[in-house]
């Protein structure tokens, strides 16, 4: 598999830089591949050289990757939902949604800062219906896409799944509860990033080791 990118589309701006950065900190390395900036898709990756199929491209250290369990609301989540989690899939991926939600509340502060910034552009910039507006998204009325965001209440599924109804009966009692976490930010401002951060882990969260 090839893929060149031309010079025009290549041009890293600071945000990329500071990924840039960010990766060879935490030691993520990357073979064979590159940062790239596209016009039409926004920013991935493109091909240095020719790949062979299976090759290993990218390789991320586990203590690099952001998870409930390495989040700055850890305690707090495992304290409040603990227990219930290992009952409920979808519960359990709305765990990581705080944690995520966190992080992205400290700003510079977090260890994950530079990723998170990458990744919030992305679900920006992506088509998620969770970061369409209501005139957008009423388009999908009637679709699957919209029934999974918006109708579906099956915990066994994954997100974007029941979002409003966690954001009720989960994420606004967890701040509520945890107040320092949620860095002075009202209600209304928490409801936004929790649609982008269901959208982010919805587009870019796998799993790790063979159990989980």
């Amino acid at each position: 598999m090839r893929e060149r990118a031309r010079a025009d589309e290549r041009g890293a701006d600071a945000g990329e830089r500071a990924f840039e950065a960010w990766l060879s900190a935490h030691k993520v390395q990357l073979d064979g591949v590159a940062l790239a900036t596209f016009r039409r898709t926004g920013r991935g990756v493109c091909a240095t050289r020719d790949l062979g199929i299976g090759e290993v491209v990218v390789r991320v250290p586990d203590d690099a990757v952001l998870t409930s369990e390495t989040s700055c609301a850890s305690a707090a989540l495992e304290a409040m939902l603990g227990a219930e989690s290992a009952e409920s899939p979808r519960l359990d991926k709305e765990m990581l949604v705080i944690g995520v939600m966190c992080e992205m509340l400290r700003g510079s502060e977090s260890k994950y800062a530079e990723y998170l910034r990458v990744v919030y552009d992305g679900v920006v910039r992506g088509h998620s219906v969770l970061s369409w507006d209501n005139d957008e998204a009423v388009l999908l009325e009637g679709t699957d896409a919209w029934r999974d965001a918006y109708e579906n209440e099956d915990e066994e599924l994954d997100l974007p799944t029941m979002t409003d109804e966690h954001w009720k009966c989960v994420v606004k009692p967890f701040f509520r509860a945890n107040s320092a976490l949620a860095q002075g930010r009202p209600m209304k401002e928490l409801k936004e990033l929790h649609y982008a951060a269901t959208a982010a882990v919805a587009g870019y969260s796998f799993t790790l080791g063979d159990d989980e």
